[in-house]
């Protein structure tokens, strides 16, 4: 057997550094390309055990890790060759460390609970064995290169973990900015400034409604969004009968051909106490604003809420954006079901309450002696109150912001001229504006769904609001609590003019 007794040069050692650091980034560009190819042989979303995942961020731990390991082996093998002869199984030995760190990786948590630096150190350690495995009877003294392999690794993934895809989708709870959303979706960076931080990620979204007209147009408008993944519908008690009003939601998007956004409807009372809405209105959900639905025979499977809420929390790949059109019953019953779900929820978006301005309450009770809340708190205060005091990052749109926007059916005309989401939104508003002759109306959960894709028509201030649950006419009502920390960004002055040219650029043509 030939051997090689030629000693390394001084610009080896350079070179192995160059290298080594070199694989992660070339590993990373290649890996862009490979799914990038995968994606438009198999599409954009895949399907694994029943669950629907973006098909790019899914494969990233499957395609990324293997290819680190290839390339970083196939590299070294190149330098050490000349030094060391027969040494072509170098290549296997540190695709396959790789490998086994991944599988240790995932054994231990995976994407779940180690972040991507940690994830280093573990393929360090795997990668380390693996290679003094076949070095320990060539070199001599070599108990070493397993911890150098671990702090070598670990310092290059500090170095380079920023321009790598997230593995993990959990963020740290006591992180103060909404993790990342679409490019569509402007993040709040701060409770100091308010102002938003873009990030390239689609949104994940789970849509809750509590069966208001305004609250259909705000998923309509939510729907004309390509980077706007809506992984299920639930509906609250609210306005609506919640079985009753998920049949009318299952039918609508029957009507748009969209099949696949599971269902769910929660419970048809609050947790505690509360106002419910007036008789007359709920039986207008009900009948769905005497709008007539195709297929109003046919039956929509649908799931219990909170459940459904939980189940698709803990089993998106990106942290769950939520929106909420009216009580806070579901989301409190999910977080009471499972806490943990908090881990994997970037923000909530809702319309409700009224911080500085009247409670909406006596624009339907007209002899109520509560001046101060909003329908969406008193129907629930105790959901409210355990949603605030959750720790999520909460983004509040209440009626100090809804009251700046009022549409008149002029301002909805060249809707019609949009696709059939846009119109059907016409179509219920020109029912409202022709059977209570209004010549404007405010549009309270349309306004927070443009405000949660544009964050930048409005400067969220960070507050704290409690909810006040005890019975009485401030029921229900969100009081500033001065000299504590915020649990709220809250809108109050939104750019009106924004919010409507931004909804004739999406509805109309």
């Amino acid at each position: 057997m030939s051997t090689n007794k030629e000693s390394p040069r001084w610009f080896f050692y350079p070179v192995w550094m160059i290298l080594s650091f070199l694989c992660i980034p070339s590993a990373l560009f290649l890996d862009i390309i490979v799914r990038s190819i995968i994606t438009q042989v198999v599409g954009d979303l895949i399907y694994v055990n029943g669950t629907r995942h973006f098909t790019e961020d899914y494969l990233f731990t499957y395609t990324f890790i293997p290819m680190v390991g290839l390339l970083t082996g196939v590299l070294q093998y190149a330098v050490l060759r000349r030094y060391l002869p027969h040494i072509g199984w170098w290549v296997l030995a540190t695709t396959g460390g790789w490998l086994l760190g991944m599988l240790l990786f995932l054994i231990t948590g995976g994407n779940r609970s180690l972040n991507l630096g940690l994830m280093f150190l573990v393929m360090g350690l795997a990668i380390g064995i693996a290679q003094w495995l076949l070095l320990r009877r060539r070199l001599s003294q070599l108990g070493w290169w397993i911890a150098a392999n671990v702090v070598g690794w670990g310092l290059l993934a500090l170095i380079t973990v920023d321009s790598a895809p997230p593995v993990t989708p959990n963020v740290a709870a006591t992180c103060t900015s909404a993790p990342s959303r679409s490019t569509l979706i402007a993040t709040p960076s701060s409770t100091e400034t308010g102002k938003p931080a873009s990030s390239s990620k689609k949104m994940l979204l789970l849509y809750d409604d509590d069966g208001s007209r305004d609250g259909m147009a705000a998923l309509l408008y939510l729907l004309s969004f390509p980077d706007i993944s809506i992984q299920a519908i639930t509906i609250s008690y609210g306005e609506a009968h919640p079985e009753l009003y998920v049949q009318h939601m299952g039918c609508v998007l029957d009507t748009l051909g969209i099949s696949d956004i599971p269902l769910g409807a929660g419970q048809d009372m609050p947790l505690a106490g509360g106002i419910p809405f007036p008789d007359w209105l709920r039986q207008l959900s009900d009948n769905f604003w005497d709008y007539p639905l195709p297929n109003a025979d046919k039956t929509y499977p649908f799931q219990n809420a909170p459940e459904l809420m939980v189940s698709i929390i803990n089993q998106a790949p990106e942290p769950v954006t939520i929106f909420l059109s009216g009580p806070f019953t579901n989301l409190a019953q999910a977080l009471q079901l499972d806490p943990a779900i908090k881990g994997n929820i970037s923000a909530v978006y809702f319309m409700g309450g009224a911080v500085y301005v009247p409670g909406n309450i006596t624009g339907l009770i007209r002899d109520s002696n509560n001046r101060v809340a909003d329908w969406n708190m008193i129907a629930d205060p105790q959901a409210a109150k355990e949603v605030f005091e959750s720790g999520l990052e909460l983004y509040m749109v209440p009626l100090d912001a809804t009251n700046k926007v009022l549409l008149s059916q002029e301002d909805i005309l060249p809707w019609r001229q949009g696709d059939d989401k846009a119109n059907l939104v016409v179509d219920l508003y020109d029912i409202m504006f022709n059977t209570w002759g209004l010549k404007t109306a405010e549009i309270f959960d349309l306004t927070a769904a443009v405000l949660m894709v544009q964050s930048e028509l409005c400067n969220f201030q960070p507050l704290h609001l409690d909810v006040i649950t005890d019975e009485g006419p401030t029921l229900g009502q969100t009081v500033v609590v001065p000299n504590i920390e915020p649990n709220i960004h809250a809108c109050l002055e939104p750019n009106a003019d924004q919010v409507k040219q931004n909804l004739n650029e999406i509805f109309s043509p």
